[in-house]
């Protein structure tokens, strides 16, 4: 991974998911292959999550959906497909959120209006630039 180690080093904390889609981009197979295998991962826990809930949506978000949203969209709905029951599996969509930052503003924004304290002081500072999954239920089964 050239180009991974000349952008962040050794410092694993340094490596950012766009650190990682240029590094794709530039052709390094052992990156693409580790976001696959992570992806999958994800897609596995999304399809056992499908068979308890039955989703109409699952929503991806975070810095590597951002910078790599085919790749992550497709390797998680392919491996949520393939461990979800078939009814669940074939109603449901897998997307990527469209807000990114911008979401998590206006999902404290309305918290405030409910009376629920989530100022940035409240808020765990993991959710800055994490993954995040929402899961959207919209009819009754």
């Amino acid at each position: 991974a050239p180009f991974l180690f000349s952008a962040a080093g050794t410092d694993i904390s340094e490596i950012r998911s766009g650190v990682l889609a240029e590094s794709i981009r530039r052709g390094d197979t052992a990156i693409e292959k580790i976001v696959r295998r992570a992806a999958t991962w994800i897609g596995v826990a999304v399809g056992n999550v499908a068979n308890l809930l039955a989703p109409d949506v699952v929503v991806l978000g975070g810095g590597l959906v951002e910078a790599m949203p085919t790749i992550f969209v497709d390797e998680v709905e392919k491996a949520a497909r393939n461990h979800a029951m078939e009814t669940f599996s074939r109603s449901m969509r897998v997307v990527a959120a469209r807000l990114g930052d911008e979401g998590d503003q206006n999902n404290r924004g309305r918290h405030h209006e409910q009376g629920e304290d989530r100022s940035p002081d409240t808020v765990p500072s993991a959710t800055k630039g994490a993954a995040r999954i929402g899961i959207v239920v919209e009819r009754d089964r």
